[in-house]
């Protein structure tokens, strides 16, 4: 009981991890084309 608990949990992690990275990628695309836009 305890090792599929462990795995929920891993598994729950893994996907606030992704969704993190794209959120975190996601801002820093549009960071970038502001300074683009900024610099032209």
């Amino acid at each position: 009981m305890q090792n599929r608990n462990n795995q929920k949990r891993s598994l729950v992690g893994a996907v606030y991890l992704g969704t993190g990275v794209m959120i975190g990628a996601g801002i820093f695309v549009h960071m970038g084309m502001e300074m683009v836009e900024m610099m032209h």
